[in-house]
């Protein structure tokens, strides 16, 4: 089952990045408003996937680990893992920002990196704490952090969901579902009191509109709480009924439905372009749950995939060929950007675009960014993962050593519960898990 959600997982994000990165090379007016455009110009919903697979992955792995396998949860490695494996690659790609307005001129060149780069040398330490996504982006440092300062932020906050889960399914699906319902209400009632546009796929906002925008929809931690949390209940599905069997009738209309969920999200805009603007009911109705309904296509699609109903989509998704890729697809996201800015500050003059530049430009960008990425994996990201990996597997080890040792030694077992170490554990009735299992220490 492990083996089949990683397979799974490799072509999810490689085929979300493209849309998400390129939209911010597709903001002309005349070329947003086509219908097909939409993939791409409303593609920032895809970074909805990356936040659901993050919270599906935390949830499965965890309760596999504390209910499945009786392991301990010990909270401070839980932040210190995933610190490890997000702050070597952040840390390194702020310092290269430093170095980035050395890299070129031009008539706008100044201007651009005023906007962009300048901001890095007084406002890195936002960055740093994970916390820039607090802030107005108009002097944000990089601008794409914004997503690893919110990951960061819910994967702390699945704490509350992930250990009532293992204790009483009942109370950790409840709190699940609240805070899922939360982030719809708090995205449709900024909307309200702000009066902000339904999705960023709007050319035409203006930048004050576009800051307050950021703060308290796009960036927001509640708003993208939604996506993340439905990711923690299909994780948490998965590892507790991995066989289950759907009926071909269920599967049809499930299909259908997270079709037209997922679709409608991305290509509804359209109508807005081209036919007539959207009615004030429309905007806070498709704020309010277009990311909650994107996310909910893609979590029935996952999981039909890695319960051995996806078909042809999961032969797809699982092709190891997405296996690399999906690897450097962070570090690409963190890269890009800063080189699509350094790209446009060194314009001598004013361009002309067209589908064909268009085109130019993704191969361009992708495959240079690719490249840069991998250079980043090897000198980075790789080793600081494998030293991370001695680390943790030594400690667990010891700690398995010791165990089984205290368990030789000591221990007197009844009915009710069993003594280790001195100390009586319970069992719990409705999980069947011992308490030793959510040992904090």
């Amino acid at each position: 089952m492990r083996a089949k959600a990683r397979l799974c997982c490799n072509g999810m994000p490689t085929f979300s990045f493209k849309p998400f990165q390129e939209g911010t090379l597709f903001r002309i007016p005349e070329r947003a408003s086509a219908p097909a455009a939409q993939i791409i110009v409303n593609g920032s919903e895809a970074v909805d996937v990356f936040f659901f697979i993050a919270g599906m992955l935390v949830c499965y792995l965890t309760v596999q680990r504390v209910k499945l396998e009786k392991k301990n949860f010990n909270f401070p490695l839980f932040v210190l893992h995933r610190l490890c494996r997000i702050v070597p690659v952040v840390y390194f790609i702020i310092l290269v920002s430093f170095l980035v307005p050395l890299l070129g001129s031009g008539p706008a060149f100044h201007e651009v990196m005023e906007s962009t780069f300048y901001t890095c040398y007084s406002q890195w330490w936002r960055n740093a704490l994970f916390i820039n996504n607090f802030f107005y982006s108009d002097d944000m440092c990089l601008k794409q952090t914004w997503y690893v300062s919110c990951d960061i932020q819910l994967y702390l906050i699945s704490i509350i969901v992930i250990i009532p889960l293992i204790r009483s399914q009942k109370i950790g699906l409840a709190i699940n579902s609240f805070i899922i319902l939360m982030s719809i209400a708090y995205t449709g009632i900024m909307t309200y009191i702000h009066d902000l546009a339904p999705t960023i796929t709007f050319t035409h906002m203006n930048s004050d509109d576009e800051y307050v925008f950021f703060v308290h929809s796009y960036a927001n931690v509640l708003s993208r709480a939604g996506p993340y949390f439905i990711g923690v209940f299909t994780g948490y599905l998965l590892v507790t009924k991995p066989h289950i069997k759907i009926s071909e009738k269920i599967q049809v209309v499930g299909w259908i439905l997270a079709t037209l969920s997922s679709g409608m999200i991305i290509f509804a805009t359209a109508i807005w372009h081209n036919v007539r603007p959207a009615s004030f009911l429309e905007i806070l109705i498709y704020s309010a749950v277009y990311k909650v309904a994107f996310a909910a296509g893609i979590a029935w699609m996952t999981f039909c995939c890695i319960t051995g109903h996806g078909g042809f989509v999961n032969k797809l998704l699982s092709w190891k060929v997405w296996m690399p890729l999906s690897k450097l697809v962070f570090l690409t996201y963190l890269i890009e950007p800063m080189f699509q800015i350094t790209y446009i500050a060194n314009f001598g003059s004013t361009q002309e675009f067209s589908h064909f530049h268009f085109v130019v430009q993704f191969f361009g960008f992708f495959c240079i960014s690719t490249l840069l990425a991998l250079v980043c994996n090897l000198l980075v990201e790789s080793p600081f993962l494998s030293l991370e990996k001695i680390v943790f597997d030594s400690k667990s080890k010891r700690e398995e050593k010791e165990r089984e040792n205290d368990n030789r030694n000591i221990g007197v077992q009844s009915e009710e519960g069993k003594t280790i170490n001195g100390t009586f554990e319970m069992i719990t009735s409705e999980s069947g898990i011992d308490n030793k299992s959510f040992n904090m220490s």
